[in-house]
C-alpha cells in the first residue's frame, strides 16, 4: 500500500540497475541517488525518527489533546515518506531544501509569544512553553551549522539538516498551540 502512494514518483522505466556508488540519470536527464546514497539517506531518517521519539519523552511534550498527538506524528510521517521515496528523488531536489528562513520564523514567533498576555490578566505557567521554545531554538541552530564534508557525503548532511529543521518547527508549533490552549483554557474559551 505504501508503494502505491509513492507510485506517482516512480519513473516509468522503474528502477534500473546501476553500481552502488554511482548515481543514475533517468530518461528525463535528471540524476537520481546511487544505491549507496539511498542507504545512507534512509539511515539518516531512521536515526532522526528515533531521536524524535526520544525528544518527546525528554521534553515531556504534553500529549493531552488530539491535535498535539497528530502533530507528534508529523516528523515520523515525513521520515516515512522520504524513506520510501528517496530512491526516486533527483539530486536536484537538494537545491529546494533549506530555502525557508526558519530562524526568522522562530524569532518572530518567540517575540510575539513572550509578550503575549493571557485573557483577563491571569498569569500562566510558561515553564513548559519556554522549555519547548528553547529546545526548538537549539535544534534549529544545530540545523544551520555548516558541516564541511566531501561531496559524496553532502547529501547526508543536507537530509540531516532537513530532519532537524522539521523537528524544530514541529516543537515550535506544539509549544505555541500548548501555550494558547493553556491561556484560553483558564478562561473557558
Amino acid at each position: 500500500m505504501a508503494f502505491m502512494a509513492a507510485g506517482m514518483l516512480i519513473p516509468e522505466n522503474g528502477i534500473t540497475s546501476h553500481d552502488d556508488n554511482e548515481s543514475h540519470t533517468d530518461h528525463d536527464g535528471c540524476e537520481t541517488y546511487s544505491k549507496d546514497d539511498v542507504r545512507k539517506i534512509r539511515t539518516i531518517y531512521i536515526i532522526f525518527t528515533i531521536i524524535w521519539i526520544i525528544l518527546i519523552f525528554i521534553l515531556d511534550i504534553p500529549r493531552k489533546s488530539f491535535l498535539i498527538l497528530v502533530l507528534l506524528t508529523v516528523p515520523v510521517i515525513l521520515a516515512l515518506v522520504a524513506y520510501n521515496n528517496v530512491p526516486y528523488m533527483h539530486k536536484e531536489c537538494e537545491n529546494l531544501a533549506l530555502k525557508t528562513n526558519t530562524v526568522t520564523i522562530m524569532i518572530v514567533s518567540a517575540a510575539i509569544i513572550s509578550q503575549w498576555k493571557p485573557f483577563g490578566g491571569q498569569e500562566v505557567n510558561k515553564h513548559q512553553f519556554y522549555k519547548l521554545l528553547t529546545a526548538a531554538f537549539i535544534i534549529l541552530m544545530l540545523s544551520v551549522l555548516d558541516v564541511w564534508v566531501p561531496e559524496a557525503d553532502r547529501t547526508v548532511v543536507i537530509h540531516a539538516k532537513v530532519s532537524l529543521q522539521g523537528i524544530a518547527i514541529v516543537i515550535l508549533i506544539i509549544a505555541i498551540y500548548s501555550f494558547f490552549e493553556e491561556i484560553t483554557g483558564k478562561q473557558g474559551y
